[in-house]
């Protein structure tokens, strides 16, 4: 009977061994390597239950693992540990209910009812532990939880320290009062339930992580997308523009019309030396977010200058820079009734004054909450120390000063 359970029981930890590590051989190595293994098993417990059977059990299932199956250091601590608790965990178990439910005395006779019976209840309860914990362990991504879950297997090494350390631990519960076994159990059971919500929680937030960075690629695949449409839509309209320009160029010229000519040559250059100035600058984010709005800008007939006079802006961190720059040319859109304003400017200028960086924005002012503009900037730009002044010239336009004051 002790062979065949012990057969049994080297199945199960194979059993679950698939399903958090992987096989290293493929030949018939394997097999001779089972059956060594299982004869060291066999030949420990001969001697029934004891400390030493405990470790050398331990030892056995380790070897045999490293050697038979690949796996990473997590998986082995998910594999050994609680398999090696399951089996324990079952005997002293077992202890329990014989000594205190079905008050027979249990021993260490491997020949003996009690034994036969408790080895035989410690299998069926081994089982069903292994089964719901491989049943449990698809919930468990090994690969994505953090080395320092090693952790949560603390408690159960001690536990089992100072129940190996017992010389015959399946008669332990013989000495313990009936409470006394059933507080241990609780706290026991207790822990494995904290482990598993532990362990859930672990990859609930490593699934939200990875659910998050996904949605950001999503979101920068978008934004590619639609600044790559923007520049499709925005450099077919500038060349077909410039073709009918020249076309109507070459009509004058035939005509000798120069002086409508010249004119016209004028105004072409100075609407490609605008539009270029627009969208180059020394911020890649400002070059970016001017992209975005070009199209916009040229529908409601807005100019936007961007002079950047060196790459001190650059000091500034990325994500920090495309928040305030896209937050200004949206709010300056607002402020903007093509109905009204024929003709509206913005300005984004930025310069180093006294080894300082300080950015100049000047907007269209309509009906803009001052007050909410400044809290909105300081927001933004709160992991920077810096000084902010808004001024509203004649009711119409709004300088916004930001002088950076930890910005060298």
């Amino acid at each position: 009977m002790v062979l065949i359970f012990d057969f049994i029981s080297f199945l199960l930890i194979n059993y679950l061994a698939l399903n958090f590590l992987s096989k290293r051989y493929q030949h018939y190595g394997k097999y001779l390597l089972f059956v060594c293994a299982y004869i060291l098993i066999c030949l420990l417990n001969l001697n029934g239950v004891n400390m030493f059977k405990a470790i050398g059990l331990l030892i056995i299932y380790i070897a045999y693992l490293l050697i038979q199956y690949k796996g990473n250091f997590l998986s082995y601590c998910f594999l050994i540990i609680p398999f090696f608790s399951f089996q324990i965990f079952s005997e002293t178990l077992v202890a329990f209910l014989l000594t205190n439910v079905l008050i027979i005395h249990p021993t260490d006779d491997i020949f003996s009812f009690s034994y036969i019976l408790g080895l035989l209840i410690s299998f069926i309860l081994l089982s069903i532990f292994t089964y719901i914990y491989t049943k449990t362990s698809k919930y468990i991504k090994v690969n994505n939880l953090p080395l320092y879950t090693w952790l949560i297997f603390v408690v159960p090494l001690i536990l089992l320290f100072f129940v190996i350390l017992e010389a015959n631990y399946f008669n332990s519960f013989k000495y313990f009062p009936q409470q006394y076994g059933i507080i241990v159990i609780l706290c026991i059971l207790s822990y494995i339930l904290t482990s598993i919500i532990f362990i859930m929680i672990i990859n609930f937030n490593k699934n939200e992580t990875t659910l998050k960075i996904e949605k950001y690629k999503t979101e920068s695949l978008e934004l590619k997308y639609k600044l790559i449409s923007q520049h499709y839509l925005y450099n077919f309209n500038f060349l077909h523009n410039l073709i009918h320009s020249y076309s109507y160029l070459y009509k004058l010229i035939n005509e000798k019309n120069y002086d409508h000519a010249k004119i016209k040559i004028q105004e072409l250059m100075d609407d490609t030396y605008k539009e270029f100035n627009m969208i180059y600058s020394n911020s890649i984010v400002l070059n970016y977010l001017i992209n975005l709005h070009l199209q916009n800008f040229k529908n409601n007939n807005i100019d936007c200058i961007a002079i950047i006079e060196d790459e001190k802006i650059n000091t500034i961190n990325f994500d920090t820079q495309f928040e305030f720059f896209n937050y200004i040319l949206d709010i300056s859109e607002t402020q903007i009734n093509p109905q009204n304003d024929k003709h509206s400017i913005i300005l984004i200028k930025s310069k180093t004054i006294a080894n300082k960086l300080a950015i100049q924005c000047i907007f269209p002012y309509q009906n803009l909450n001052l007050n909410n503009l400044k809290k909105q900037i300081a927001d933004i730009l709160s992991q920077y120390q810096c000084l902010i002044d808004i001024d509203v010239e004649n009711n119409k336009k709004i300088k916004l000063l930001v002088c950076f004051l930890d910005v060298t």
